[in-house]
């Protein structure tokens, strides 16, 4: 039986927000150590929804952006992530490098800036993070249904 089927959507979307919390604090603890400001991405997603205005509220927007797409990656590791290979911390560094490789094919085509090696190195260092995170509490959830 497949992980997906023994793991309810509600489950899995409580172990995507838990892998972007993850991210979350990893990013807020390694920028400042990387010399790297906060909020770019968040800022850039809430301002192609709220492009008037004030950069709090388009920071804000960005977030839930970000936390749905989250959740979205994680309804998808779902599918994929039973079919991938090795224990679950390879298949969730493995998943969340092809993230991290969406994200920095993606992202440039709808203007935003990558930044520097640092950012690139961060960002994915962040995308493993969520990976690995997710990929963990599924099997957990897994291995109790």
């Amino acid at each position: 039986m497949e992980v997906r089927s023994r793991v309810s959507q509600a489950q899995t979307l409580a172990a995507g927000a838990a892998a972007w919390l993850a991210l979350n604090a990893f990013v807020y603890i390694a920028a400042p150590l990387l010399g790297l400001s906060m909020g770019p991405v968040a800022s850039f997603f809430g301002g192609l929804l709220l492009p008037a205005s004030a950069s709090p509220a388009q920071a804000w927007a960005g977030r839930v952006v970000l936390l749905l797409a989250a959740l979205g990656w994680s309804l998808l590791y779902r599918v994929v992530g039973p079919h991938l290979p090795g224990p679950a911390w390879v298949r969730g560094v493995l998943y969340g490098a092809f993230i991290w490789l969406a994200s920095v094919l993606v992202l440039p085509l709808i203007g935003f800036r990558l930044g520097g090696a640092a950012a690139l190195a961060l960002s994915a260092l962040a995308h493993g993070v969520f990976g690995v995170t997710l990929a963990a509490i599924s099997e957990v959830q897994a291995q109790r249904a």
